[in-house]
């Protein structure tokens, strides 16, 4: 009956067939270079088998057959289950170096756990679902938005944002756009229509009013939260020749800022729009005085004066108080909270003022409100 080697030891992973060779040669007590003459190999081969350097052919497997009087099968089936077990250890070790590199890529493409608290994404927790999702999302084959946006826009941001939420956001809003429906785009009527829109702040549906006359006028806006290290407050973007877009934060969700923001990127769109980045712009520090670019100093003051006309906000001297600002955004036809916000920007007023005069923006905002985070 042929004899049958088995490990004395145990062994962890894949066991070569080297190491149950060589504790035969210990059992029989025959030193390498005897057997390597018995075999009548080099003495260098046999040094290999039991490193597990070399196979064990199909010769090597009659010759071992012959000398330790086992059958041949045995170690030609040993040798495979060894490769077989080898390389199944390779393709696991390749599939764990594959998914973290997987899941460090998709970290730094796009915060996809808050995109999916959102519903932007499809919830999932296998990675390559996530990448799908990311790549039906971004609509290519890199997270990454399909507008130019990333290099259209005008940067003006005095913050440094995290990128990938960045370009999340622009892409959300985006798509956002691309979902709404719009009149005509009119320059001419829009720009003789811009410098009264303020007047609408005095109605309760005032937000939502404003937002329905831009569509009505060809311009799209869209309200989307902004999401954490963005640092965004607005932008202004075109879809195409004829569609421009106004998009929002509510980073500050005031009704000034609401009124305020809207203004200065209407006035990108409308003044702005040949301007070297093509008449994007991504702006953030518009409500901190934090704005130093020339365009964005003229989208400043222009909204400002559409807001309140600089001859009239002349007129309002100290001391302030709650009748005196009330009393005088009723003359001037616009909310209160647009002149305490002026107030407290221009320094004439802390900012712990009057703050009972400023509603929340997405309190007076309808269908129209921001999706929640």
């Amino acid at each position: 009956m042929q004899a049958t080697p088995k490990p004395s030891r145990k062994l962890s992973g894949p066991v070569p067939p080297g190491e149950i060779l060589r504790e035969e040669l210990d059992e029989r007590g025959w030193t390498q270079r005897e057997f390597a003459e018995i075999l009548g190999k080099p003495l260098q081969a046999v040094n290999e088998i039991l490193a597990a350097k070399k196979a064990i052919t199909p010769d090597t497997a009659l010759a071992l057959s012959a000398a330790l009087g086992t059958s041949a099968e045995l170690w030609v089936n040993l040798q495979a289950n060894y490769d077989l077990a080898l390389a199944r250890s390779r393709a696991q070790d390749e599939g764990v170096s594959r998914r973290a590199a997987l899941r460090d890529a998709l970290r730094e493409a796009a915060p996809y756990k808050e995109m999916m608290k959102r519903g932007w994404i499809k919830t999932a927790t296998v990675l390559d679902e996530i990448e799908a999702e990311l790549r039906r999302f971004f609509g290519g084959d890199a997270p990454a938005p399909s507008l130019a946006l990333q290099t259209q826009l005008k940067r003006t941001l005095t913050r440094s944002p995290d990128p990938a939420a960045l370009a999340a956001w622009l892409r959300r809003v985006e798509l956002l756009a691309q979902e709404q429906n719009a009149a005509a785009y009119d320059e001419r009527r829009l720009a003789h229509l811009a410098p009264t829109l303020p007047r609408l702040s005095i109605r309760k549906e005032g937000p939502d009013r404003l937002l329905a006359t831009l569509a009505e006028h060809g311009v799209r806006v869209v309200i989307e939260r902004h999401l954490p290290r963005t640092y965004v407050d607005g932008a202004a973007f075109w879809l195409d020749t004829r569609s421009p877009v106004v998009a929002l934060s509510l980073r500050y969700d005031r009704l000034d800022c609401f009124w305020f923001v809207v203004l200065h990127e209407l006035t990108h769109i409308l003044r702005h729009r040949h301007a070297g980045d093509g008449g994007s712009f991504l702006d953030d520090g518009l409500l901190d005085g934090g704005q130093t670019d020339p365009l964005e100093e003229e989208a400043n003051r222009t909204a400002a004066d559409w807001l309140i006309p600089q001859e009239e906000y002349a007129r309002l001297q100290p001391p302030y108080s709650s009748a005196k600002v009330l009393s005088f955004a009723t003359q001037i036809g616009v909310h209160p909270a647009i002149v305490v916000g002026r107030l407290h920007h221009d320094g004439k007023l802390p900012h712990t003022h009057m703050r009972h005069l400023i509603p929340k923006a997405t309190s007076l905002l309808g269908e129209a409100r921001e999706r929640p985070a």
